[in-house]
């Protein structure tokens, strides 16, 4: 089959003849475009990727091991150095309903296997910043007295209106249990 090489090319793959934009380039090659098809590159790579994965994870895994302090410190500067774009990305992604669920499903999961770590690890850092914890405290009662009283007053009113409901219900129910008994001891009078 005759094709045009200024627009064609013939895959070294599928042998199919195909337009030269559905080839990636190659800067090295003598036409600047790979031999293959995208669409065959395509399916090389994804054969490739899961015949390899379990190498590539090992190897990943290794180099994390030897190089875990390296890493970590790594992560913290480009969190304190990029922290707006770091938060601004982590808002983005426990936005989106399915990261919510998991999240909160893995964060539970966490709380339960981790619970008395973290107790312990809160302990440490409410005695290590006892002062600071106390200041900000202060600051936040004296930057919202108002509110904060205003709030209470809110929750002793609903709380007097919720308790006054069951006292209300208690009563009903305590009427309820004299009168069987009162029916009770009537019947057993009649029955004697």
């Amino acid at each position: 089959m005759t094709h045009n090489a200024d627009t064609h090319k013939q895959c070294s793959k599928c042998k199919e003849v195909k337009e030269r934009g559905e080839f990636a380039t190659r800067k090295d090659s003598k036409d600047g475009l790979r031999g293959g098809c995208m669409v065959c590159l395509s399916k090389w790579r994804k054969k490739h990727y899961w015949e390899t994965r379990e190498l590539r994870l090992a190897e990943s895994n290794r180099h994390h091991k030897e190089n875990k302090d390296k890493i970590n410190e790594s992560r913290r500067n480009y969190r304190l150095q990029n922290l707006e774009k770091v938060r601004a990305e982590e808002r983005v992604a426990s936005a989106r309903p399915n990261n919510r669920a998991r999240m909160k499903e893995y964060n539970k999961r966490y709380r339960a296997e981790n619970g008395d770590e973290i107790r312990a690890h809160q302990r440490e850092y409410c005695i290590k910043n006892r002062v600071i914890i106390s200041a900000k405290a202060s600051k936040y009662y004296l930057d919202n007295k108002v509110m904060m009283r205003i709030k209470g007053r809110q929750r002793y009113a609903n709380n007097m209106v919720l308790n006054q409901e069951k006292a209300r219900i208690y009563r009903i129910e305590e009427r309820k249990t004299q009168l069987t008994l009162v029916l009770l001891n009537e019947i057993r009078k009649v029955a004697k």
